[in-house]
């Protein structure tokens, strides 16, 4: 009913706005002071607004303004994203397990996660995201070499991995990668 009758009749007797625009990316490993300090010196468009959100080592930048400025808020994003440079991580709203789970996808892999420091964070964050999970598990704490984390892929290889996959093996020395 909203949808259909009464919005409509809004919009014929009031002009409203058309919504802001917001461009945003999301980076790792730069903190915000740092960022913010780069993107310091870049002149906004009238009614533009650069803005922040921190969860370190996570920032998420996001440039917002009225849809007049469109063309010149995208012109500006060209530099913003050039200051950020390669702690850029994505860009847009869908977040990144949505976008791992997209490129395993499209790259016809699956994953092994074997999780210490994580409690199955990660598991359940591509889980719900639709990724091609193999098999997942939590391990208890400990410490361990690269070479310890490539000697463990080695022996669990044959029963755990039967095809090509990705497996990542989070611990608090090392994150290895296998193909």
């Amino acid at each position: 009913m909203v949808e259909y009758e009464i919005l409509p009749r809004l919009r014929e007797r009031f002009s409203l706005p058309q919504p802001p625009v917001c461009l945003r990316l999301t980076t790792f490993g730069r903190s915000e002071s740092d960022l913010a300090q780069s993107l310091d010196t870049l002149q906004l468009p009238p009614g533009v607004t650069m803005g922040y959100r921190s969860s370190m080592p996570i920032i998420e930048l996001k440039l917002t303004g009225p849809a007049s400025e469109q063309q010149a808020m995208e012109k500006l994003w060209l530099d913003v994203k050039r200051v950020a440079g390669q702690s850029v991580i994505f860009e847009g709203t869908e977040g990144l397990p949505a976008q791992i789970s997209r490129e395993l996808q499209n790259r016809q892999f699956s994953l092994t996660l074997s999780e210490q420091f994580t409690g199955g964070l990660l598991a359940l964050q591509l889980s719900r995201a639709g990724a091609p999970l193999l098999a997942c598990e939590v391990v208890p704490s400990q410490e361990e070499t690269l070479a310890q984390t490539a000697h463990w892929i080695t022996e669990r290889r044959p029963t755990i991995l039967p095809g090509w996959h990705w497996l990542f093996r989070v611990s608090r020395t090392s994150i290895s990668t296998l193909r």
